[in-house]
């Protein structure tokens, strides 16, 4: 099954970002949350350590996690209302 796919990277800096992907690994899907770097040499970027990866089928326990801290963030004053916006396809 041809299920491997990255999604819109989540900008930290001009030379680091947050990947989210879903791909195989042992035959199983696996989503992986990971930081890339830009190195200083200027080529291609790269995985670092710093991330988790887990079977798929954990990521709505993940999103359910997710949702509990945003409401924790706003009722904290930590983050602001802003619109959700959908994800491109």
């Amino acid at each position: 099954m041809d299920y491997d796919r990255e999604f819109s990277p989540i900008g930290q800096s001009k030379t680091r970002e947050i990947r989210i992907s879903i791909k195989e690994f042992k035959n199983r899907p696996i989503l992986n949350i990971r930081r890339w770097c830009e190195p200083y040499d200027g080529d291609e970027w790269r995985p670092t350590k710093q991330g988790i990866a887990f079977a798929v089928e954990h990521l709505l326990d993940l999103i359910a996690a997710l949702r509990e801290a945003e409401t924790h963030a706003r009722a904290n004053g930590l983050i602001e209302d802003a619109p959700v916006t959908e994800a491109a396809e």
